[in-house]
């Protein structure tokens, strides 16, 4: 199983105190008598450590590039949790003037499918017997597609903070905690809700043509699956969606 430490919980449930750990733990993946414990080292990749028999002593065993601003990869992992092969690739973000960061929509399906595709030709036995697919991916990209779901323009990435002055701008109006209180995340540039509006004022060309607002969990769902959906936390880093009724937000809107 899987526990996040998202919520409060302590990682200390599962290690020492003076493990060695470097970073910011994220998660525990506990297969049988084996700990692993997921690091996010902020400046870099996230690190796996894995625990020995005795549940006392760690080695850093791998490195795992999850983050899918710069790496998109896929992995296939046994029903008793085993992990049979992985395979990462790269693509890239333009960064620009202004704060701009940006992605190619494409890239992040390029990436879905090379890697997919090289980790079951390294095992073609294990094509014909999956039985689920996960996909993980960054949040708080914004993409609009048209009535065909085609992109408009280059994915704006969480990274991008083009936005700080309608940040500053609405922050003045109405006060960080009346975003807050709608969608439980205080202004940010890196969030959808001021992308939007920064695409209204700077590109009503594309902002008319626009049908659908994705992020890129959507956009590689859609791709796979031919829907376009979200989940509620997606929807929530959106800033658009009002978490104490899980459906938009009239008036974020």
């Amino acid at each position: 199983f899987i526990r996040s430490f998202d919520h409060g919980l302590t990682w200390t449930e599962y290690a020492p105190v003076d493990a060695g750990f470097t970073g910011y733990p994220c998660a525990v993946v506990v297969s049988g008598e084996t700990n692993y414990v997921l690091f996010d080292n902020n400046d870099g990749p996230h690190v796996l450590y894995v625990s020995t028999d005795d549940g006392q002593t760690w080695e850093k065993r791998s490195t795992l590039t999850l983050d899918d601003d710069k790496w998109y990869g896929a992995m296939c992992i046994m029903a008793d949790g085993r992990l049979l092969a992985s395979h990462t690739e790269h693509y890239p973000t333009a960064f620009g003037h202004g704060g701009t960061a940006e992605q190619d929509p494409e890239d992040w399906w390029r990436g879905t499918c090379e890697s997919s595709r090289e980790v079951l030709n390294r095992h073609p036995e294990a094509a014909s017997s999956v039985v689920g697919l996960s996909v993980s991916t960054q949040g708080g990209c914004t993409l609009l597609l048209d009535e065909d779901n085609r992109p408009l323009h280059e994915a704006i990435s969480w990274l991008d903070t083009r936005t700080k002055d309608i940040c500053q701008e609405w922050a003045s109006e109405y006060g960080h905690e009346h975003f807050y209180q709608h969608a439980g995340w205080t202004l940010k540039a890196c969030l959808s809700l001021t992308q939007l509006e920064w695409l209204r004022r700077n590109r009503p060309d594309v902002f008319a043509r626009a049908k659908v607002m994705v992020g890129t969990l959507d956009y590689v769902m859609m791709k796979l699956t031919v829907r376009i959906a979200t989940d509620p936390t997606n929807a929530a880093i959106s800033q658009l969606c009002r978490l104490e009724r899980l459906e938009w937000s009239d008036e974020m809107l």
